[in-house]
């Protein structure tokens, strides 16, 4: 009996609190920009999460230096708010882009399936990717070199 009902408890922890690490590009955005005033390249989002024993606990996490992929990260807390930027960052620099703008960052937490002993933490970004603006000399060496 206790066999079983340990098998039930693992089965529920498996399928209620599997991990994943992504990031992407959510849509381009071209002849926008970003709050600072740089032209924006795209907007980003990335979604990180993990496992913890009482919300506090890591047991295992979606990888963050390796976004996309099917790798976790055991006894390790990466679900939080510095990955996810260094995760944007990246994909930002991937895209072309030299900075990012507009951060927004949101974390949600689930624990109800496991009676709160195992929790679901997520961590969710969103940023738009900007490139920096030209200095002024080199804006007129271009039209110069455009005449």
């Amino acid at each position: 009996m206790k066999k079983y009902v340990l098998l039930s408890f693992f089965a529920v922890l498996l399928t209620g609190a599997g991990c994943t690490t992504s990031v992407c590009r959510h849509y381009d955005a071209p002849e926008s920009t970003g709050s600072s005033g740089r032209p924006a390249v795209a907007v980003i989002k990335g979604m990180n999460c993990g496992v913890f024993l009482f919300y506090g606990i890591p047991l295992w996490s979606g990888t963050p230096h390796r976004p996309n992929e099917s790798e976790w990260d055991l006894w390790l807390n990466q679900v939080r708010e510095r990955d996810i930027v260094r995760m944007l960052h990246l994909r930002a620099g991937q895209l072309g882009a030299d900075d990012i703008d507009d951060v927004k960052i949101r974390e949600t937490g689930s624990g109800w399936w496991s009676l709160w002993i195992f929790w679901r933490r997520t961590i969710t970004g969103s940023c738009v990717a900007v490139k920096n603006l030209p200095a002024k000399g080199e804006k007129a060496e271009k039209k110069g070199r455009q005449r």
